[in-house]
C-alpha cells in the first residue's frame, strides 16, 4: 500500500558510496544503511586503517576550550552511543573510563568544565598544577573498527577494497566512481570520507577545494611495567594515555601540510622530552613502538559535513581533526538526516525510518511506553541506557525480561511484561 498523496510511485532505495572505511567512513555507511540506503563502502587498503587505526582513542577533545561549543556536544552524543555499543555486549571495543589531569591552561580548563557542567577539580601532580577530570572515556581504536566493519556486513553493506578511488565522474543524475581496479560504479550519491585526501580527490574530479589540509602526528608505545601511570595526562603539548595492560601511549607531534607517513626520530626525541615535562617518571620508560597518523585539519576545528557546494550529488564527511572517534557517531547521524531530506527532495515519498534499534524493537516500544517491570523501576531516574540494558540483559539483582521467537522464525523479541492497573 502507499500513502494518500504518492502519485502511486514506488518506494525507491538510493544507492549511496562511502568513499573511505574509516572510522567516519564505517559510521556513515552504518547510518546511511539505518536509513534504507542501498551502501557501497570502497575502501583502497583495509577498514579502519590510516589515521583511524593510529589515534589514542581518546573520547575527549585534549584542548575543549579551543573548540567551537558543537564539538563538546557531538563528542557526548558519541559517548552515549559508545557507551550502549559497549553495554550490548557484542563485542569489546576496550571502552574505559580513565579520567584526565590536564596541566595546559588549568584555569581555563577548569573555567570549561565549570561552564559544561563538567565534573573537574584542581590538583596539583609533579610540582605542576593541574584539573582532573574524572569523566573522561576512551577505546581501543582496533577493537572498534573490527565490530563496526563486521557490523557493516551483517547490515549488508558492500565492502569493496583493493582499489583506490582516481575520480568522480559528475552526471545529471548520477556519479561515477572511478577506481584504479574494476570497472566505474555508478550511483545516486557519493559521500566522501576521505579525511587528508578528500581535497586532492574533490580538485581532481573538477570541484572545489574545501580547504582539508593533513597534519602528521607521530606516536610512541611505551612499556609501562611498574609506574602505573592511571589515567590520562594531557600537557606540555603531549598527553599519556594508559591503555590498563602495561603500555601507555605517548602522543603527539603536529606537523602541517605533511602527508609523509614515516616516523623520525626527531619525533621520538621531542616526544620523550615532552613526556619528561609532563610527567618526570615517564621519561625512564622503554619504547616498544612508533607510528604515524595523517590528521584532517579543517579551519575552524569543525568538519565538513554536508553537501559539496557545486554538486548536491556529491557529499563530504571529513575534517575531524583530533575528534575523529568522539565526533564521528554524532556527524554520521547528522548526515543520516540530510540524507532523509535529500531523498524527500528527490521526490521520494516512503521514506524508511526507525529501523535501527540498540537491542530490539518491541524493548524499544516497551521503553518508549514505560512497560518497565517493577524490578528496574530503581533505575528510572538514572541513565537511560542503563535501563534498557537492564531490561535487556539483567543485572546482578534482577533477570532479564524473557526473550522468545516470532512464530517459527529464527527472529527473537523481547516479551513486555504487564501487570493489572499498570499504567503507561
Amino acid at each position: 500500500m502507499r500513502p494518500p498523496g504518492s502519485g502511486g510511485r514506488a518506494r525507491v532505495s538510493r544507492h549511496v558510496a562511502v568513499v573511505g572505511g574509516g572510522v567516519v567512513g564505517l559510521f556513515t555507511a552504518l547510518e546511511l544503511r539505518a536509513a534504507g540506503a542501498q551502501v557501497t563502502l570502497l575502501e583502497r587498503a583495509s577498514p579502519f586503517a590510516e589515521a583511524s587505526w593510529a589515534g589514542a582513542g581518546v573520547l575527549f577533545p585534549m584542548q575543549p576550550w579551543r573548540y567551537p561549543a558543537s564539538v563538546w556536544a557531538r563528542v557526548q552524543h558519541s559517548l552515549a552511543h559508545y557507551r550502549a555499543l559497549a553495554a550490548a555486549g557484542h563485542a569489546d571495543i576496550g571502552l574505559l573510563r580513565s579520567g584526565a589531569w590536564i596541566s595546559d591552561e588549568p584555569d581555563r580548563a577548569l573555567a570549561w568544565c565549570e561552564r559544561n557542567g563538567v565534573s573537574a577539580e584542581p590538583q596539583q601532580r609533579h610540582g605542576q598544577p593541574g584539573v582532573l577530570v574524572p569523566g573522561v572515556w576512551q577505546v581501543r581504536n582496533p577493537r572498534l573498527g573490527r565490530v563496526l566493519a563486521d557490523r557493516t556486513r551483517s547490515l549488508g553493506v558492500e565492502l569493496l577494497t583493493g582499489g583506490a578511488v582516481q575520480r568522480l565522474v559528475i552526471a545529471p543524475e548520477s556519479v561515477g566512481v572511478q577506481r584504479s581496479v574494476g570497472p566505474a560504479l555508478s550511483v545516486d550519491a557519493v559521500v566522501l570520507c576521505t579525511g587528508v585526501w578528500t581535497d586532492e580527490l574533490l580538485a581532481g574530479s573538477g570541484l572545489c577545494r574545501l580547504g582539508i589540509s593533513p597534519v602528521k602526528g607521530e606516536m610512541l608505545l611505551l612499556d609501562d611495567p611498574g609506574l602505573g601511570i592511571a589515567d590520562l595526562h594531557i600537557g606540555h603539548g603531549a598527553y599519556l594515555v594508559p591503555r590498563g595492560d602495561g603500555r601507555v601511549l605517548l602522543g603527539a607531534t603536529e606537523c602541517a601540510d605533511d602527508a609523509d607517513p614515516r616516523p623520525t626520530p626527531a619525533a621520538r626525541a621531542d616526544l620523550l622530552e615532552r613526556a619528561a615535562a609532563l610527567c618526570p617518571p615517564a621519561a625512564a620508560l622503554d619504547v616498544r613502538a612508533q607510528w604515524t597518523g595523517l590528521r584532517p585539519w579543517r579551519a575552524g576545528g569543525e568538519p565538513f559535513v554536508g553537501a559539496h557546494p557545486q554538486c548536491p550529488r556529491v557529499l563530504v564527511h571529513a575534517g575531524h581533526y583530533r575528534n575523529g572517534l568522539g565526533m564521528a557517531p554524532a556527524t554520521a547521524r547528522e548526515l543520516r538526516a540530510r540524507h532523509w531530506h535529500l531523498q524527500k527532495e528527490a521526490g521520494i515519498e516512503i521514506i524508511p525510518s526507525n529501523d535501527f534499534t540498540l537491542y530490539d524493537h518491541v524493548l524499544d516500544t516497551a521503553i518508549a511506553l514505560g512497560a518497565i517491570p517493577e524490578r528496574f523501576s530503581y533505575l528510572r531516574d538514572g541513565d537511560p541506557l542503563d535501563l534498557y540494558f537492564a531490561c535487556a540483559r539483567g543485572t546482578d539483582t534482577a533477570p532479564a525480561m524473557e526473550m522468545t521467537k516470532w512464530f517459527d522464525t529464527n527472529y527473537h523479541y523481547i516479551v513486555p511484561e504487564f501487570t493489572p492497573g499498570q499504567r503507561f
